[in-house]
């Protein structure tokens, strides 16, 4: 099982399936006792054999490196969900629609895969 965290209000731990793919997203808030809150929802996990993480915030990663989990970097799984992501905005095709897409810094392997897809919908 792999953990995403993210930075939110409240810390929230809850189940989700993304793709198929079933994961633990814990929502870090704010503040040093969220903080230890989340500590410890990752030490529990731990315990119970998760190992991996993804974190979309690089503030979180030395949470995931104090429970020993070994944390992996967001932008393979954003660009694994790419294509499903804008069916779901855009169900009737990129016609008539936008989508924005904030690649961050890094972000040019977004940006390729981007121009690859707007390529293959201007031939289609």
């Amino acid at each position: 099982m792999i953990v995403y965290m993210t930075q939110g209000k409240k810390t929230v731990l809850s189940r989700i399936t993304v793709e198929g793919l079933p994961l633990h997203y814990l929502s870090v808030g704010r503040g040093y006792f969220a903080r230890r809150r989340a500590l410890h929802c990752l030490r529990q996990m731990y315990d119970s054999g998760v190992r991996r993480c993804i974190c979309a915030d690089v503030y979180l990663l030395s949470l995931a490196k104090q429970a020993d989990i070994t944390s992996y970097p967001v932008l393979p799984l954003r660009l694994a969900l790419l294509g499903s992501l804008l069916d779901i905005l855009c169900p009737g095709g990129l016609q008539n629609a936008a989508a924005v897409l904030r690649c961050g810094p890094g972000g040019g392997p977004i940006l390729s895969f981007w121009e690859l897809r707007w390529r293959l919908c201007l031939f289609i």
